[in-house]
This record gives C-alpha cells, structure tokens and sequence, in this order.
C-alpha cells in the first residue's frame, strides 16, 4: 500500500517503454499536441476583432507563434557535439 511519502517518488512523466511503445511514440504525441494548441489557438481567434479596433486574426496568431517560438531552447550545435564525441557515435 502506498503512503504519502511515496508519492514523491513517483515520476511525473512515464516513458512509452513502459507501455511497450517504441521511444519515436512520444515524438509523435508532442507533435500532435503541438498543432492541436495551435488549432485551438486559431478557432479562439475572431475574425471580428480587427474591426473594433484590435488586431486582427493573423496578428494575434503571430504573436502566440513568436511567443512559444521565443520559449523553445537553443538548437544544438551537431557539428561541434560530432566533433567532441568523435567519429564512432553509438546510439546506446
């Protein structure tokens, strides 16, 4: 039985291998919840709004995009990462 001490150590994100699912599972699930916040972004969006003044549907869909897009890391630099690690790179 748990107590509620050992909820701590319960992970907050479980790895699809757990479920039997191939690690490439879990790009797939990020990638299809990445275009349903943007769809869900869009269908918020009023065409209305230019009219009274704000901006308009592009405009605010711009904005969300340059926000998250701001959010996300640095990309790596492969060349360099290759060039450390050397020519025999292994997957495991």
């Amino acid at each position: 039985m748990l107590e509620i001490d050992d909820t701590k150590n319960i992970p907050l994100m479980t790895l699809p291998g757990v479920f039997g699912l191939h690690s490439n599972a879990e790009i797939q699930y990020y990638t299809n919840t990445a275009k349903e916040i943007m769809l869900g972004c869009i269908q918020m969006q009023t065409s209305d709004s230019a009219a009274s003044g704000g901006s308009n549907r592009e405009e605010q869909i711009e904005t969300v995009a340059n926000e998250i897009q701001d959010k996300l890391p640095e990309l790596f630099d492969f060349a360099n990462i290759q060039k450390s690690l050397g020519d025999e790179i292994s997957p495991t």
